[in-house]
């Protein structure tokens, strides 16, 4: 598990990218209402720049942030200061790290366990989160519903996001995927080509591996963990899973 030339450049063009890449999705908000409704502190793991915490904190909830990434890290602990949010982070592996308090909710948005490579550390993870959560409290955890024509063969490299930089320049991000599907590894590439206002381009690159998930395997792996699996959705905005569903948004409890 970790990043291979990743960190850095990833931390500082986060919010950015994903403003464009993944707001339509509506994840923010979903988590955002889960967490008003979750009646106690909250515990998001992989918490990445705050892109879900600093709104879920604004909406009065209190929440912890955990993550691997201090470069990320970095970046949310700017956006809180000078606030008087009950947020805080912690840098830690959802894997092994304990944080001090129980929570009635859990969650690892956008993701992130596709860091956990291994069943080993998969159901480590899980049962982590098991461990955090008072008796009943909730889980969440989403990813991407596996397409298999996409999934199966190399592409790339293609242009995924193109994006003005806010300085009069732009951001283009390309991206190529060689997959091991037996392992169900993606190695991921993503390279930049960063164009200031006057035609400069400064070229950055970053490859890390990301581990797909079905929606069965999901399932499994949380009984084995400890949690009894409530609802199954297929977007954010509350789509029952079926064929052609963007996400696998998997709603658990502790037992």
């Amino acid at each position: 598990m970790g990043y291979h030339g990743y960190e850095q450049i990833m931390a500082d063009l986060y919010d950015d990218d994903y403003a464009v890449a993944r707001t339509p999705s509506g994840d923010v908000d979903f988590y955002v209402e889960a967490a008003k409704n979750a009646n106690g502190p909250v515990i998001e793991w992989g918490c990445g720049t705050g892109r879900i915490l600093v709104p879920t904190a604004q909406a009065g909830v209190s929440i912890v942030g955990v993550d691997q990434s201090v470069a990320m890290l970095e970046k949310v602990h700017a956006k809180l200061a000078g606030t008087s949010l009950d947020a805080r982070v912690v840098e830690g592996d959802m894997r092994t790290s304990r944080v001090e308090g129980e929570f009635a909710l859990a969650t690892v948005p956008f993701r992130a366990i596709a860091h956990l490579e291994t069943v080993e550390d998969q159901l480590a993870a899980f049962a982590n989160v098991a461990r955090h959560l008072r008796p009943g409290g909730q889980f969440i955890v989403d990813f991407f519903n596996p397409r298999l024509d996409l999934l199966g063969a190399a592409w790339g490299p293609r242009l995924g996001i193109d994006r003005a930089d806010g300085r009069g320049g732009r951001v283009r991000r390309y991206e190529k995927a060689e997959p091991n599907v037996a392992q169900q590894i993606n190695r991921l590439t993503f390279r930049w080509e960063l164009e200031d206002k006057h035609g400069q381009v400064e070229e950055q690159e970053a490859s890390f591996n990301m581990r797909w998930y079905y929606r069965f395997e999901l399932e499994h792996l949380l009984v084995r963990s400890g949690f009894v699996v409530n609802t199954v959705w297929g977007d954010f905005r509350g789509r029952p899973f079926e064929d052609g569903c963007p996400e696998i948004i998997v709603v658990s409890h502790r037992k």
